[in-house]
């Protein structure tokens, strides 16, 4: 009897693994990501200043692994809004920050474990920020700056089958221009997301 189960389970075991795919080395891929964002703005404006400096982070990315080891991403960011508090004439003054970057990144995968690997990326896009003054806006327009930022990420990839995956990221983003008047400052985001993607 205890030879007849081994073989049972033995039989159901090798069908298991038969279903197990191992991960697609090359193809093209698509994924959707959520997180924060946090503004690393260093804003001086006025007195008594306050910042709600970190918002939600989401991203689409689409891209292609051309082998084990190397692919290429576009994507599209969105870093979230920032609003900055402060006394300024003696009075309440609020002024806020939409930031987003569309770019692409080089990616390198490094596997650790199947169905674990490392992903490192590198790359460059074209920031947006858009400003919006919301209290003590007497002769402050409301404006739109866009900016070449570098991106670095650092992750994590758990593939669940040979096309679904998972991963679990730090980005930061830097150069990004806030302008406000004739008023200009440069500042990063540092982000962190986790994602779904799949390879086809």
């Amino acid at each position: 009897m205890l030879k007849a189960i081994a073989t049972i389970l033995l039989v159901l075991s090798n069908a298991a693994l038969a279903q197990l795919q191992p991960p697609k080395e090359r193809g093209a891929y698509i994924g959707l990501g959520f997180g924060q964002a946090k503004n690393n703005l260093d804003y001086r404006i006025g007195s008594n200043i306050s910042k709600d400096d970190s918002d939600a982070y989401s991203k689409l990315y689409a891209g292609y692994q051309f082998n084990r080891l190397f692919g290429a991403e576009l994507f599209y960011a969105n870093l979230g809004t920032s609003t900055y508090k402060s006394t300024l004439n003696n009075a309440p003054s609020q002024d806020q920050f939409k930031n987003s970057v569309i770019g692409v990144n080089g990616v390198l995968f490094l596997p650790i474990r199947q169905p674990l690997s490392f992903v490192g990326k590198l790359g460059l896009g074209a920031a947006t920020s858009k400003y919006t003054c919301v209290q003590a806006c007497n002769n402050v327009a409301n404006n739109s700056t866009t900016s070449t930022s570098a991106q670095l990420g650092l992750g994590l990839q758990y593939q669940l089958s040979s096309g679904l995956g998972l991963r679990v990221e730090y980005e930061r983003y830097g150069g990004i221009n806030h302008k406000i008047n004739t008023s200009e400052a440069t500042a990063s985001f540092d982000a962190v997301a986790a994602s779904i993607q799949y390879k086809f």
